[in-house]
């Protein structure tokens, strides 16, 4: 239900569609948390809540008419980039607010590199840096976290939702302002 929600959120173009799509992800991380530390006698009950959830969030977006089928096909000459190269230009993407390039942009990393591990920490920063509402930047670092327990073959697409909701949900104001702020108070570079 994780990749199938995570699908919901990648379909969804608008930026201030995004609410029931990333509620609805979250109440998934929750739930996984959830069966990962508690054996309740009627924790299947929640799977069946979520199901229904998951359905009615895809339902809506169709009533709304933001259901669009992105493409996550990696840019042309990808292939050629260095693992660093592909990851700044993921991070670039995002910054820079572009949902389709940054789908693109982790298609070609994962086409192309093995290791996840500098992508996951990638997004994870361009989610934390980018915005200044936690709750929405907290939905990249649920799809992160969910995608190092989740062993379902399709994983790769939380990784995909991660980008693509970071570049793509509502944002207030300059969306970088307060990664500048905390870049000059603590002398780190805003880039890195």
């Amino acid at each position: 239900m994780q990749i199938a929600c995570a699908q919901v959120v990648m379909e969804t173009t608008g930026p201030n569609n995004f609410s029931m799509p990333h509620h609805c992800y979250e109440y998934c991380n929750t739930l996984a948390w959830f069966y990962d530390n508690f054996d309740h006698p009627r924790r299947l009950r929640l799977i069946y809540l979520l199901a229904s959830y998951l359905n009615r969030v895809a339902g809506h977006q169709k009533g709304i008419g933001d259901v669009h089928t992105l493409a996550a096909k990696a840019p042309s000459g990808a292939d050629k980039l260095t693992a660093a190269q592909l990851l700044e230009r993921v991070d670039t993407a995002v910054c820079s607010l572009k949902g389709p390039e940054s789908l693109a942009w982790t298609q070609a990393y994962l086409d192309n590199v093995t290791d996840r591990g500098p992508l996951v920490e990638r997004i994870a920063l361009a989610a934390t840096k980018l915005g200044n509402d936690p709750h929405n930047q907290e939905i990249a670092q649920c799809m992160l976290m969910d995608y190092g327990t989740n062993r379902q073959p399709e994983r790769d697409r939380l990784l995909l939702a991660a980008a693509y909701h970071t570049a793509m949900h509502r944002k207030y104001g300059d969306p970088l302002e307060p990664a500048r702020r905390y870049s000059e108070a603590m002398g780190v570079p805003l880039a890195a």
